[in-house]
């Protein structure tokens, strides 16, 4: 009867396995290889394709096919190692609000690069795997007080996600960054960003020439209806 039960729990188990499996799949973007769980409504970047691996700067997608990115990095499996973003020429990356985990030791980066985390108050624990996650060390500005930022860009809507900071960025003489991506509002279409909450003057895409100034713009939106 234990031999009868068993073999079923591992039936089940393997049906489950194979049932999960059959709604995962990687596929590769231009600088990302991404897993997609559609059950889940998640995907996963798990690291940089070769042309990624040539890139100096790099932002961590937001959305993969519809889906948001709630992680980067993972496990190969028992005896596989591990999946990781890795590159000695990123000199900057930036890692979206969406990204909730960051697997252990999967960020290996150059000793001078700069990581931003667009994300306001992380906990503790996701700000130490990106400290600890390389054999180098390097900066890591985030949404925190003790952290000094100088560009903002805002969603500017009531319950906008992440306290409604869509993307920050520390610029200084180097001058090295990437505008962000088209944010996302459902029922309406974004128009440009602006100097001011009501989109009365358009932002003219001057970043900061260095780390004393201060850039504050806000998105403005056309609703669908």
């Amino acid at each position: 009867m234990k031999k009868i039960v068993i073999l079923m729990l591992i039936a089940i188990s393997a049906f489950l396995i194979g049932c999960d499996s059959l709604n995962r799949e990687i596929i590769e973007t231009d600088y990302f290889s991404v897993q997609l769980i559609r059950r889940r409504r998640r995907a996963i970047v798990l690291e940089l394709t070769e042309l990624g691996k040539q890139q100096e700067i790099l932002a961590i997608p937001m959305y993969v096919e519809g889906l948001p990115v709630r992680q980067i990095g993972g496990s190969r499996g028992m005896f596989g190692g591990m999946f990781h973003i890795g590159s000695e020429n990123i000199r900057k990356l930036y890692i979206p609000h969406t990204v909730e985990e960051i697997y252990p030791r999967s960020i290996y980066i150059s000793f001078e690069a700069l990581i931003i985390v667009s994300k306001d108050y992380p906990k503790q624990d996701f700000i130490s795997d990106i400290r600890l996650s390389g054999w180098h060390v390097y900066v890591v500005k985030y949404m925190c007080e003790e952290t000094e930022l100088n560009v903002f860009f805002n969603y500017n809507f009531e319950d906008a996600p992440n306290s409604g900071i869509f993307w920050v960025d520390f610029i200084d003489e180097e001058q090295l960054y990437l505008l962000p991506p088209t944010p996302v509002r459902r029922g309406f279409s974004f128009s440009g960003w602006y100097m001011d909450h009501l989109g009365q003057t358009p932002w003219n895409n001057l970043m900061p020439a260095s780390a004393e100034e201060t850039l504050r713009v806000y998105a403005n939106w056309q609703s669908l209806k």
